[in-house]
């Protein structure tokens, strides 16, 4: 097939999850153009971008006075602006206006393709993009979101709000003086141009059961399938080395959480520093070393009992050694769609304690790949760090083969590409009936 991805985000950025697609379907023996917002470096003649300009260039940009201005007023008059973060609300979407003019992506797109595949939609994509590439093409588009934006009016995760299931009227976080009910428009607009177009939502099983509830998608439009990881980055390595690279010691149980931003409500830092106190006080916490690897949080120094080494944002090489160097992941989020972290880490041979949402529904099994807590449950999350960590040699050599097996098994390069040419055969034998 010649198949065509579209990312707002380059394919060498956001845990490699765009370059892996790319590898996977080219591995394949497909044809794979890729397009994306800003020209970057490293990109081969398959790629395709927007502008010309970099990403860096366009962020250098960010100093002018009328950006900075509307900070000032964000952070003075926050009665007017004010949005619970927390549910990670999209600023002022309006779903018919895309960041990046639709007719600038369509002049790009030169060749035909059997398939389009779109994903990572932030500040560059919407519902109206994908039909005007749907309009342009005439072929198949897989959609595959990495978040609840495609089945809201504009939140990423809603946490408890139920709005979606009654097409987010009446918003909870809209802006104050939203007197034009913008959620509710955009949920409408997603509604008529996804059901009227050859597009499918092509997700793990834990946003599926999300995105069927959703009134925006009909469910026949909508495939279960995993994230893929490369199991070439993401390997197992001989413990002693990666702690010696990650200048880690020995001795002690290592303990790794991470996340791209611990400041996030859903990510359940909190839960995470709870759970580590429970567990500093039933094993000896002399022997335990917590890293952290992200961006927020950075005070620690009260927060647990233990002894922590922040390591700050990681490479792909730094992070794929560093699953490695642990003896476990710790996943405290609590709302989210993976964190696709549960996933590197198991391909990396590493067990992985998580509660109960997310990829870790369908990966971490417990006593074969790790412990799945109950969510927002604490005292569970912790019950399963002090499980994993006393397991014996003989155990923990088994949990670990386990992790690496069950991964290439599910969501490795060769079995991506072969679930997304199993869809595409069965939407395309569906349409030609």
């Amino acid at each position: 097939m010649k198949i065509l991805i579209i990312s707002s985000i380059q394919p060498y950025k956001s845990a490699n999850l765009g370059n892996d697609m790319l590898l996977s379907l080219r591995d394949a023996g497909h044809e794979v153009d890729f397009l994306t917002k800003y020209n970057f470096s490293g990109a081969d003649e398959q790629t395709i971008s927007v502008f010309d300009k970099t990403e860096d260039s366009v962020k250098n940009r960010s100093n002018s006075f009328i950006i900075r201005f509307k900070i000032y007023l964000l952070k003075k008059m926050p009665f007017i602006f004010k949005r619970d973060h927390s549910r990670q609300i999209v600023p002022n979407p309006i779903e018919e206006k895309p960041d990046v003019n639709c007719d600038l992506i369509s002049e790009r797109i030169q060749n035909e393709y059997d398939l389009v595949i779109i994903t990572f939609w932030q500040y560059m994509i919407t519902s109206v993009t994908v039909k005007a590439v749907y309009d342009k093409l005439k072929c198949p588009i897989f959609l595959i979101p990495v978040d609840m934006f495609p089945m809201t009016g504009g939140c990423y995760y809603f946490l408890d709000c139920k709005n979606y299931k009654n097409e987010c009227f009446d918003c909870p976080v809209k802006d104050k003086f939203d007197f034009f009910e913008r959620p509710h428009k955009n949920y409408l607009l997603k509604q008529k141009i996804y059901n009227s177009i050859d597009c499918y939502f092509l997700m793990n099983k834990w946003m599926k059961s999300r995105y069927e509830e959703s009134k925006i998608i009909k469910t026949s439009k909508i495939f279960e399938i995993s994230f893929v990881i490369n199991e070439k980055t993401f390997f197992v390595m001989n413990k002693n080395v990666a702690r010696e690279r990650m200048s880690l010691p020995q001795d002690k149980t290592i303990l790794f959480a991470g996340a791209a931003n611990f400041n996030v409500y859903r990510k359940g830092f909190d839960h995470l520093i709870e759970a580590m106190r429970i567990v500093c006080n039933m094993v000896d916490n002399n022997n335990l070393l917590l890293v952290l690897a992200g961006n927020g949080k950075t005070d620690y120094s009260s927060s647990f009992e233990c002894d922590v080494k922040d390591v700050g944002y990681l490479s792909i090489e730094n992070l794929s050694t560093m699953y490695s160097a642990a003896d476990l992941f710790i996943s405290s989020s609590f709302d989210d769609a993976g964190p696709t972290m549960v996933n590197q880490s198991l391909m990396c041979g590493t067990p992985v304690v998580a509660f109960d949402t997310g990829v870790a529904q369908e990966l971490v099994i417990n006593d074969e790949t790790g412990y799945r807590a109950k969510l927002k449950d604490t005292n569970d999350l912790a019950l399963g760090i002090i499980q994993m960590i006393e397991k014996n040699e003989y155990e923990k050599k088994e949990i670990r083969d386990n992790c690496r097996n069950s991964a290439m098994e599910k969501y490795s390069l060769s079995v991506w590409a072969k679930k997304i040419e199993e869809i595409y055969n069965q939407v395309v034998d569906n349409t030609l009936v």
